[in-house]
């Protein structure tokens, strides 16, 4: 063995030992802060998934516009753990570590990968990857089919289990949030454009591998819909409903196609969006805290996120390796489409800090034959990458290190946890008793365990659209039916739900009973379960 290979024995070991303690540390931070924060899109997740455990389907009898697979996950969880949250939280964080083992293994990246680790684990709090959401498990996917793909691009090394675990996780991407797609795409046709150029005898056969496994998946999916009758309603809700009338009310979200690939280019054209404004934050000092986007907009985060992209890309473009270029910007840019920060943000955020993990993975590893020139700029940027993620851990660490104390489950919910008591004190355990808790009281069908009155868990004004007439229809149809009705007085993104439900609530006050507090019974549940109010 050479003196040479002997080094690069070294310093792989040297990674692989950094790796497995960044493993270690990463399980040992994500439990400790395991149980911070609430979201309604959780709640979503653990109610919806409950319900499925009870033989309500998907789409038929829960009407939903998102993708299925945090309910299917959450279900599963549930099924071996009934109803736990925080083995619920905990499978997200196994599912992270496992990706990032998968990406470490296969591609060898076991430094870049640490990194990642590390800052992650510690930003997650402050952009809802704790929680159980859609978002997380298409971040973590993506970031499997990006890393890999690149790795395909940079080496050439085309393998059937590389594409068969590009195929699997563009899936599970896909089904978490439909916005996925367009990386799945770009990650796909720079794989495939790869295999062409390669010219290999197998090259024909790796393409057909790589399709026809992406294609098996969806068809299955697809089968699955259709033998439950749920292929139509499914269209209907999370396609239809998203592009038609979602798309009305969501700033994060846009359906349409044109539109999305037009964003798409501009994004590239704005480098990434960094013509804005909320990126220069240069304040060393800025205080870190869960509010939405907040932590995203500063140099530190934000900005260091879409110049890796472009950084990484044009170090490539140098290498003269062009697909991987072209690639590295087209998926910066299609990440963007998914949300620019907060929880929507958290495949941006994430993959933004493999890239800058990458460019000092990529720096460390440049051969020493390198032009000196070369070498002088790989370690200015690598500096700079450096003392940006160290100095943005530095503050994370001290934001965790003020807020040591987690709280249990009970104290986190214990509002609800209280309300679902009283509620519960009105159906006086009667199975039969349904609930309706608008506009959206997904985590009270999930304390209390009382089914939901219709297919409608929550009201939000873009499901008020298509639902609320619903709902007044089946009350009159089943006016006899023992329902007990919380009508919260809100706001949702601006419209308020004595405004946009009130036929709903005019329904309610003229035919059921008072109770307190927005809570009402209908007369055969007032009748059979008569208590001191």
């Amino acid at each position: 063995m050479t003196i040479r290979n002997k080094y690069l024995h070294i310093k792989i070991d040297i990674q692989k030992i950094i790796f497995i303690l960044s493993i270690i540390i990463y399980l040992l931070i994500g439990i400790k802060y395991l149980n911070r924060g609430v979201f309604t899109d959780e709640e979503d997740n653990f109610a919806v998934g409950s319900l499925l455990l009870k033989g309500f389907v998907l789409y038929k009898d829960i009407f939903t516009h998102h993708f299925p697979f945090a309910y299917y996950w959450t279900s599963l969880v549930f099924l071996f753990k009934n109803n736990s949250i925080f083995i619920a939280r905990l499978s997200v964080l196994l599912f992270q570590l496992f990706t990032m083992i998968i990406v470490a293994i296969e591609t060898q990246y076991f430094l870049a990968v640490s990194i990642t680790a590390i800052t992650w684990i510690l930003l997650r709090n402050f952009v809802g990857g704790q929680m159980l959401l859609y978002h997380t498990f298409a971040a973590f996917s993506l970031m499997v089919i990006y890393i890999i793909g690149y790795k395909i691009l940079i080496d050439g090394n085309v393998t059937g289990k590389y594409l068969i675990i590009i195929s699997i996780f563009s899936f599970i991407a896909i089904l978490s949030t439909p916005l996925s797609v367009y990386t799945v795409i770009i990650v796909y046709t720079s794989v495939i454009i790869k295999l062409y150029e390669s010219n290999l005898p197998n090259s024909k056969n790796k393409i057909i591998l790589f399709l026809s496994s992406i294609f098996i998946l969806f068809l299955i999916f697809i089968i699955y819909l259709i033998i439950g009758k749920t292929f139509l309603d499914f269209i209907n809700e999370a396609i239809v409903f998203n592009t038609t009338i979602y798309s009305k009310y969501s700033s994060f979200y846009h359906y349409q196609s044109s539109r999305n690939i037009m964003v798409i280019l501009d994004n590239i054209t704005s480098f990434l969006q960094l013509r804005e404004n909320f990126w220069y934050n240069i304040n060393l000092m800025r205080p870190i805290n869960v509010n939405y986007g907040w932590v995203d907009q500063w140099i530190f985060t934000g900005f260091l996120y879409r110049v890796s992209f472009i950084i990484l890309s044009f170090k490539k473009i140098i290498e003269k390796k062009y697909i991987a270029a072209i690639s590295i910007i087209f998926i910066g840019s299609s990440l963007l489409v998914i949300g620019k920060w907060g929880f929507h943000g958290q495949p941006i955020i994430l993959n933004g800090i493999f890239t800058s993990a990458l460019i000092i993975q990529s720096g460390i590893d440049q051969p020493v034959e390198s032009k000196i020139i070369m070498r002088l700029m790989n370690y200015f940027i690598m500096s700079a990458i450096i003392f940006a993620l160290v100095w943005l851990n530095i503050r994370l660490v001290k934001a965790l290190y003020d807020n040591l104390d987690s709280p249990s489950y009970q104290k986190l919910y214990i509002q609800d946890i209280r309300r679902s008591t009283k509620i519960k004190k009105y159906v006086c355990n009667d199975p039969n008793v349904k609930l309706i808790y608008y506009p959206g009281g997904y985590i009270y069908y999930f304390f209390t365990g009382i089914k939901p009155f219709s297919k409608y868990l929550a009201m939000w004004p873009w499901m008020a659209e298509v639902g609320q007439d619903e709902v007044i229809n089946k009350l009159k149809a089943q006016n006899d039916a023992k329902t007990i009705v919380v009508i919260k007085k809100i706001s949702v993104w601006g419209y308020n739900t004595q405004d946009y439900l009130k036929p709903l609530s005019d329904y309610i006050k003229q035919n059921y009973i008072f109770v307190e507090d927005g809570i009402y019974l209908s007369p055969s549940l007032s009748r059979e379960c008569k208590i001191s109010r």
